[in-house]
């Protein structure tokens, strides 16, 4: 299937118990054709992605996210941030290029769209897609690479593929259903009974890094 992140991305911090004031650390709308936001993409097997989809025609050079290079590209201010295409086996995504303060708590916000199907297909089936991951990481430095694709959704670890780098939470929206089989994460992590075939659901992972955790 094909993936979206878009509308808003955004998250604030609390500047210091004591002021009560909240500061936004990163607010992007991804509709345009570039952005200045201070965010790294990564990938795994998808080349030309994350990518933003609005129409690059007479927008001014220079982007953290580069534009989309596939189909018809959406009118500027309406486009979004595209993860895949419809081809197995791809993962992207973007971290911020610096660390963000969580000792206040964070509130985040985004606007995601998964679409075009999932379920199990042989290699050029078209399968689909498996979900989107929402990940938050020990940092500095920030992750140089996303963890395993399919239902490891980017951050759990599977088998003796490692997991995304100094993961501290994974929260997987997860269309296909994989990302709560126990089949990822370490071997040694507790299963709970409802682990296993879980689709159109949203779970969460804790930290880990290596193979290592990601229960």
């Amino acid at each position: 299937g094909l993936m979206l992140l878009g509308g808003l991305v955004a998250a604030t911090g609390t500047a210091s118990r004591a002021q009560g004031a909240a500061q936004t650390l990163l607010q992007e709308t991804l509709r345009g054709p570039t952005t200045s936001a201070a965010v790294v993409a990564l990938n795994t097997a998808a080349p030309g992605f994350p990518c933003l989809t609005a129409d690059p025609a007479g927008a001014p050079a220079g982007s953290t996210i580069p534009n989309c290079a596939l189909g018809t590209p959406d009118a500027v201010g309406q486009g979004a941030l595209r993860l895949t295409s419809v081809t197995e086996q791809q993962a992207s995504g973007f971290v911020a290029a610096t660390s963000l303060p969580t000792a206040q708590g964070l509130s985040i916000s985004f606007t995601q769209y998964q679409y075009g199907g999932h379920g199990l297909g042989g290699p050029g089936s078209g399968g689909g897609g498996d979900g989107i991951s929402f990940f938050l990481a020990v940092a500095p430095p920030h992750p140089q690479t996303l963890g395993p694709q399919g239902g490891a959704l980017g951050y759990a670890s599977a088998g003796s593929s490692e997991g995304l780098p100094g993961g501290w939470l994974g929260i997987g929206l997860d269309a296909f259903g994989n990302y709560s089989n126990a089949a990822f994460g370490n071997p040694s992590c507790p299963v709970p009974a409802w682990a296993g075939f879980n689709a159109d659901s949203v779970t969460v992972r804790g930290p880990g890094h290596g193979t290592a955790g990601y229960c």
